[in-house]
């Protein structure tokens, strides 16, 4: 039973830890808390349940196809609308980002309707696995695979390429970055885009354990930003431990406790997590603007 529990809460944890990858990313770039996250991630439940009727159950392309769409979405958004709020305060920050999310939420509802849809039966994954015996949905496989191959890629990005170098420097300061010779505009657009696309794989992937509809980003995406808060917000290998932390425990607590409170343990971790540690576990403190 405790088995099944923690590779169950791991694989909402990779969801979870891909939208708290986002907020991190874009976060540590823009100081800013991308709460239209989560109705990032439903547009990428949307899109990929396009392609995948489009071009049938083929992982590779419907994939890409997805991360690149809501990649897309996301550098026109910082382009035109968070580029202008940059040197903003955190609060209008905020609203600017809460009113994106209403915005996109509304948008799907009248262009792709209001009723939840669901994924083909046959997924992506056609290969079970066990563990100590016991047979897993293959859907875990796929959740599995999809993160650890995501999340290389990003490492790569950040840490091997002279695009990530200048994504870590604008991270540190913008000005600097300027006077040592980085475009921070493009820089900016391109980690936004990251950003948006790990939220965009985060949907095909909650896709296939739930029906996707216009409302479904909201909640997920607290968590993801619960989830970057755990880890230390804007540190990028804790928002992927915070995700799978709170995907076991999440999911611990509703077996052995109830699933009406799947939601609720959550959000009592963020108060205990911003109690007793604000700054997450990798977290550290930094000055904001008000």
């Amino acid at each position: 039973m405790v088995f099944e529990q923690i590779i169950s809460g791991l694989a909402l944890g990779c969801v979870y830890g891909l939208v708290a990858l986002g907020f991190s990313l874009i976060y540590a770039a823009f100081r800013l808390p991308h709460f239209a996250q989560g109705d990032i991630l439903m547009l990428g439940a949307i899109f990929g349940l396009i392609a995948t009727r489009a071009m049938g159950v083929h992982f590779v392309p419907v994939l890409l196809t997805t991360i690149l769409i809501v990649g897309l979405i996301g550098i026109l958004l910082e382009r035109f609308i968070y580029r202008r709020i940059i040197n903003h305060g955190i609060g209008p920050k905020i609203i600017c980002t809460v009113t994106v999310g209403i915005l996109v939420q509304n948008l799907v509802l009248v262009l792709w309707g209001g009723r939840p849809q669901a994924f083909p039966k046959e997924g992506f994954s056609s290969l079970s696995f066990a563990i100590g015996g016991r047979v897993f949905p293959p859907v875990y496989l796929f959740i599995f695979g999809v993160t650890l191959i995501l999340v290389l890629l990003l490492w790569v990005i950040l840490l091997k390429t002279k695009l990530g170098l200048g994504m870590r420097a604008t991270a540190y300061s913008h000005d600097l970055s300027e006077l040592m010779g980085v475009n921070t505009g493009v820089t900016l657009l391109v980690t936004f885009g990251l950003g948006a696309g790990l939220a965009g794989a985060g949907g095909l992937l909650i896709g296939q354990l739930i029906v996707v509809s216009f409302t479904m980003g909201i909640v997920i995406g607290l968590k993801g930003f619960v989830a970057a808060v755990i880890g230390g917000f804007g540190n990028i290998p804790g928002a992927l431990v915070g995700g799978l932390i709170l995907g076991v425990i999440e999911n611990l607590g509703a077996g052995f406790i109830s699933s009406g409170y799947k939601d609720l343990i959550a959000f009592v971790m963020l108060i205990v997590v911003l109690v007793v540690k604000p700054t997450g576990l990798f977290g550290r403190r930094v000055e904001v603007k008000l």
